[in-house]
C-alpha cells in the first residue's frame, strides 16, 4: 500500500523500513511562491482587496460592491454596477435617477426633492415648513409630495399658470373702471333706496288696510273678514323690509376687490351685472366633505381641500401619486 502525504510538482519515493504495512512513502517538495506575503500591486493584483494564497496562485476576496473577477488571469476586484440592475432590487426604488460609483451608487432627485443623507436614495422637501415658496403670493401653503400648492384668500384663485403655487386675484384691480364701478355703486343704491321706499308705502297701506278692517268690524259687531285680515301680509312686509335693509348695508366697494352686491343682483335683472363691472362671488365645492370614494378617491387617506379641487395626506409607507397629487401609492 502507498501512503500520500502531500502532493506537490516535486515528488520522490522512498522505501518504508519501520512499517512494511506501507511499501512506499511519496514525498512531495512544495515549489508554491506565496504572493499574498509579497507587495501588492507588484506579486499580486492592486484590486485584489483580500489576497487569499493558492497553490498554485492566489485568489482574493471582494469588498462589498465589488466582485472577483473570474476572467481575469491573476485574480482581482471590480465594481459591480448597481445601475443596471432593477429599481428597488438591485437599487432603492426612491432613486429617481441612479448614478454608478466605485463599490456603491447614488441619487439624481427630481425638483421637489432632495437626496437623503445616505445618498441612495431621494425624499420630499417641504417647502412649506422651510418657507422655500412665494410667501407674498401664497397665501397658505399646503405640501405635497414633490411640491406644493396654496389656499387662497376671497377674491384670489390659483394661478395655473405657475403650476398652482401663487394666488392672484379674480379681476385685476388696475384694469378695474373706476367709472363702471362708481355707475355700479350709484344704481345700487337707487336700486335699495326703491325697495325702502315701496317697503314703506306697503307698510301705510297695510296699516290704512287694517284700520278699515277694524273700523267695520267695530261697526257691525262683528270679527273682521279672513279675506280682510291675512297674516302673511305682515310676512311679506318684513321679508321686504329685510331685503331691502340687508341689500343697503352689503353694499360695498374697494380699491382691491370687485364690487360686491350679491343680494341685489338676486333682485335686480342679471344684465346689469356685465354693465356695470359687477361680479357674484364664487363659492368653492369641499369635496372633502363628502364622501371617500365618490367625492374623492378611495385611495385618499387624510383629504385636504383645495380651492377648486383637492390633494391627500398619506400615511406612513405610502406616498401621494405625482401624476394627479389627489390618491396614495
Amino acid at each position: 500500500m502507498t501512503l500520500t502525504l502531500l502532493r506537490h510538482s516535486c515528488s520522490f519515493r522512498k522505501r518504508n523500513q519501520h512499517n512494511p504495512t506501507y511499501k512506499y512513502i511519496i514525498i512531495t517538495l512544495s515549489t508554491d511562491s506565496n504572493e499574498c506575503d509579497r507587495e501588492r500591486g507588484v506579486h499580486y493584483n492592486e484590486d485584489c482587496h483580500e489576497c487569499i494564497n493558492e497553490d498554485p496562485g492566489y485568489r482574493c476576496i471582494c469588498d462589498a460592491g465589488y466582485k472577483e473577477d473570474n476572467a481575469a488571469t491573476e485574480g482581482n476586484c471590480i465594481d459591480i454596477n448597481e445601475c443596471l440592475g432593477k429599481r428597488g432590487v438591485n437599487y432603492s426604488v426612491g432613486c429617481h435617477n441612479c448614478i454608478n460609483t466605485g463599490g456603491s451608487y447614488m441619487c439624481d432627485c427630481d425638483e421637489g426633492y432632495e437626496l437623503h443623507p445616505d445618498v441612495k436614495s431621494c425624499i420630499d422637501v417641504d417647502e412649506c415648513d422651510r418657507r422655500l415658496y412665494d410667501t407674498d403670493n401664497c397665501h397658505t401653503c399646503v405640501n405635497l409630495i414633490g411640491g406644493h400648492t396654496c389656499l387662497c384668500n376671497d377674491t384670489y384663485t390659483l394661478d395655473t399658470n405657475n403650476n398652482n403655487e401663487t394666488c392672484i386675484a379674480t379681476i385685476d384691480p388696475s384694469k378695474q373702471s373706476p367709472t363702471g364701478s362708481s355707475v355700479g355703486i350709484i344704481i345700487g343704491m337707487v336700486f335699495a333706496l326703491f325697495l325702502l321706499i315701496a317697503a314703506a308705502v306697503a307698510a301705510a297701506c297695510l296699516i290704512q288696510k287694517r284700520r278699515r278692517a277694524e273700523k267695520n268690524a267695530y261697526t257691525s259687531a262683528k270679527v273682521p273678514d279672513e279675506e280682510k285680515m291675512k297674516p302673511n301680509e305682515y310676512e311679506e312686509l318684513r321679508g321686504l323690509v329685510t331685503l331691502s335693509t340687508t341689500t343697503f348695508l352689503t353694499l360695498r366697494t374697494s380699491h382691491q376687490n370687485p364690487i360686491l352686491i350679491s343680494n341685489l343682483l338676486r333682485s335686480f335683472p342679471l344684465i346689469f351685472g356685465p354693465v356695470f363691472g359687477l361680479s357674484l362671488g364664487e363659492t368653492d365645492i369641499d369635496e372633502c366633505a363628502g364622501e371617500r370614494g365618490e367625492n374623492y378617491a378611495e385611495d385618499c387617506h387624510t383629504c385636504v381641500n383645495t380651492i377648486g379641487s383637492y390633494t391627500c395626506e398619506c400615511d406612513d409607507g405610502y406616498e401621494l401619486d405625482s401624476a394627479t397629487n389627489q390618491t396614495c401609492i
